[in-house]
């Protein structure tokens, strides 16, 4: 079984094998968030605004809804300060200082000389306050603020609205407090594009020093207030045994920010999260992968509001202390569509990350793949690394293993599989990959097509497959993509070596599910058994739901094919086509162990609901049936009584290893049968053309000599499911039992009693194949 082990319930499975029951990861989003990036500034996130603080003086910029087509900051500059007529010095504002931050709030400061500004932010607004510790003489205080906005300044009660026409920043009355505790409300006022607060001489005269003035700030919006999470990617890192989780949420058209939390395989989601970027700048699509040796995650995002006029950049934290790096320029200009693996191995080495992206040439107009080194330290070795730089060619959307590899293989087996789609036309493309080592050297690798047929496009590439004795040690990597059959795009699985890629396999019909809608954006990782995949299948004309399945490879007949290990999972929906979901495992971030710890995975994704265009992100942990498929899916079957055809999977009793010998066990399975429904399995040596028998309504896909386990009847029971151990040695046909020989083909179908109308009758599953090694 697929299981998902999650905290908050969401939407029903529809009929999945697995249970979904999503852990909730939004409190990132509403959490007050405080960083310095590096910048000078110091950055606030709230849930309704996000501000600034450096030399220049505050910035203010509010939350007005995800659909604002720009941001509409107030910038506030302290431009003087006089007390009975005389100026005081102001110095230019240091870097602000951090004094405070815990218990959901946090306290800038910014000395000035004679005044320190101070402001108080919580999650809902923020305070300001101007601390006069010493004034050279007693009389009227009066200070003026510097207000530069494109919102309408309008005095409302002792303060000012700032109006917009999707809501309004209300700047509240201020107040002037001494450290007597004594208090009084102060007059403001609205002068030649600035705010005037003025002390009365009489208060100034007695107060005992410090002495405050606090005025308070807050956004408030004209409808509902809806950050959008538009992408999200997930990572592990061993030694600290955790998840970590990134995502860009939209503040409005031109501004995501890109946060992270966390995931913990025992104890589950962890209540704390880190901002990577909550600055004004508009970070897009951020990825992520871990470092084995320095317990470093990496995220990139591509920076910048034009496609193809980005940079890419990023940012590093350290899982031991969750300690950040400032954020860098991992690329200068020109470039988009990040991706970012992590070197797996307990070596010491500066090419910690190699970064993958597309880099457009605006002289020629190629759009190449190119990628670079990234040390766990922020630093950015080295040139660029050519990976596709044909002349001529439209090179676009790069994906990158996860991970060059486990920590116990030599650092010269550390490679990372890169993959692409090429524009043949602008109605098809075909998809392309190239093995690289963990330093980004290319010699010895050549680029290959590994698919070509119809438009084939946005790939994804999962870690090496290096267990599996039966490929001869030789690494795999597991490769999702679209592809176009008739007018909709499909989910198509390849599995590639170094030189080539052989028999790409429709996902949906492996599955039996092919319901005629557009299936998109898929995502890949290798768990060291199994490669986990989720993707978008289209609900409604706008909505799409979210799915998760698993398939094993298999070498049959010398080839090496996808076999299906589980029907898919409904993970969550969404109400539009902008939302994302990811899958990483904990091989992916250097788990070698063979138990079945070391394949769990974690999917996240965003979800909402229509009536709620509000998203929460969940996640799921995945753990895979232990036993490995060893038969591939073909022939569609009808569907029962219950709704959906039933489906059939062929499974080794092996847990890890090779596929099974002759005269060795395996298992069939059947799920999706009408519940507390007779049937058996049947077996032939040869598939047949769907044919329909006289008193069923299902196909049979079988032909030839049809064996049955009419000894073995089968009740589906409650779960509409059942399972057979069948012995090569024991396969029956219509008159005996035979046993397998190496190299023959051996296929199967499940017969069930069902009805139609409340008619009895008979339907079949759809088939699977296997090959006797």
């Amino acid at each position: 079984m697929l299981i998902a082990t999650l905290l908050l319930a969401a939407a029903p499975a529809q009929g999945a094998s697995a249970t979904v029951l999503p852990n909730d990861l939004h409190t990132a989003i509403e959490q007050l968030l405080v960083d310095a990036p590096g910048d000078g500034r110091i950055w606030a996130r709230g849930t309704t605004y996000k501000a600034s603080f450096g030399p220049d003086g505050f910035v203010y910029v509010p939350a007005f809804g995800s659909e604002a087509p720009r941001n509409f900051p107030l910038a506030f500059k302290l431009a003087s300060a006089t007390v009975g007529g005389a100026e005081l010095a102001l110095l230019q504002a240091p870097d602000p200082r951090l004094d405070q931050n815990q218990d959901g709030a946090a306290t800038v400061a910014m000395a000035r000389g004679d005044v320190t500004e101070r402001y108080h932010v919580d999650a809902l607004l923020v305070e300001q306050t101007f601390e006069f510790a010493v004034l050279p003489e007693r009389g009227e205080l009066r200070l003026r603020l510097d207000v530069t906005t494109d919102l309408r300044p309008r005095p409302q009660g002792s303060g000012f609205v700032f109006e917009g026409d999707l809501g309004d920043v209300h700047y509240g009355a201020a107040t002037a407090l001494d450290a007597a505790g004594r208090s009084l409300a102060l007059e403001q006022r609205w002068s030649e594009g600035g705010i005037e607060i003025v002390v009365p001489a009489s208060f100034v005269r007695e107060a005992e020093l410090p002495l405050v003035v606090d005025p308070v700030i807050s956004t408030a919006t004209l409808g509902t207030l809806q950050d959008r999470i538009i992408d999200v990617d997930t990572a592990f890192v061993a030694i600290s045994d955790l998840y970590q989780v990134v995502f860009s949420v939209r503040r409005s058209m031109f501004d995501h920010d890109v946060l992270a939390t966390y995931y913990d395989p025992v104890n589950g989601p962890i209540a704390s999260a880190v901002a990577i970027d909550i600055s004004s700048e508009n970070w897009n699509a951020p990825r992520n992968a871990s470092c084995y040796d320095d317990q470093a995650f990496l995220c990139v995002a591509n920076v910048g509001n034009s496609p193809g006029f980005r940079r890419v950049r990023g940012r590093v934290q350290y899982a031991p202390t969750a300690n950040l790096s400032p954020s860098f320029d991992i690329t200068t200009g020109a470039s988009d569509n990040a991706d970012v693996g992590g070197f797996g191995n307990d070596t010491s080495t500066a090419a910690d990350f190699l970064v993958v992206y597309q880099a457009h040439d605006l002289a020629s107009g190629d759009i190449d793949i190119r990628a670079r080194t990234v040390s766990s330290g922020g630093g950015v070795p080295g040139a660029a690394i050519p990976i596709a730089d044909g002349v001529g060619d439209q090179d676009l959307h790069p994906s990158i293993s996860k991970s060059s590899g486990r920590p116990e293989l030599v650092a010269l087996q550390h490679e990372y599989m890169i993959v692409w789609e090429r524009e043949v036309s602008a109605t098809n493309h075909d998809v392309w990959a190239r093995v690289v080592g963990f330093q980004g050297n290319t010699t010895g690798h050549s680029a290959f097509r590994a698919y070509s047929f119809s438009d084939a496009r946005h790939p994804d590439v999962s870690s090496q497959n290096t267990l599996s004795s039966h490929f001869a040690g030789d690494p795999y990597w597991g490769i999702a993509f679209e592809r176009l059959v008739g007018t909709d795009y499909d989910i198509f699985v390849v599995f590639a070596d170094d030189e080539g890629a052989d028999n790409a396999r429709n996902v949906s019909d492996m599955q039996d599910l092919d319901e005629q809608a557009e299936q998109l954006d898929p995502r890949i990782a290798h768990n060291g058994r199994d490669y986990i995949i989720t993707y978008l299948s289209e609900s409604s004309p706008q909505g799409f739901d979210a799915f998760l399945t698993a398939l094993n490879p298999v070498l049959q007949d010398g080839e090496v094919r996808a076999a299906q290990t589980e029907r898919r999972a409904r993970l969550a929906g969404s109400p539009t086509h902008a939302t994302s979901h990811a899958i990483a495992s904990m091989h992916d971030g250097g788990v070698s162990s063979p138990g079945v710890g070391s394949r769990l995975a974690l999917a996240v994704w965003p979800a909402s609901a229509p009536s709620d265009p509000n998203q929460v992100l969940l996640s799921g942990e995945v753990e895979v049936d232990p036993s490995r498929a060893v038969g591939t899916q073909f022939c569609d079957a009808q569907p029962t009584s219950g709704g959906r055809p039933a489906w059939i999977s062929v499974h080794s009793l092996a847990l890890v290893g090779l596929d099974p010998a002759p005269n060795q066990g395996f298992r069939l399975r059947c799920s999706d049968l009408p519940p507390h429904s007779f049937g058996y399995f049947l077996a032939s040596l040869q598939e047949g053309t769907p044919t329909t028998p006289a008193g069923s309504i299902g196909s049979l896909c079988l032909s030839g000599a049809i064996g049955r386990y009419a000894g073995q009847v089968l009740d589906s029971g409650a779960d509409g499911a059942v399972g057979l151990i069948a012995n090569f040695g024991q396969l029956p046909q219509p008159t005996m039992t035979t046993s397998a020989i190496s190299g023959e083909w051996w296929h199967f179908q499940y017969w069930t009693r069902d009805s139609a109308g409340g008619v009895p009758t008979s339907n079949f599953s759809n088939a699977a194949r296997v090959w006797i090694n």
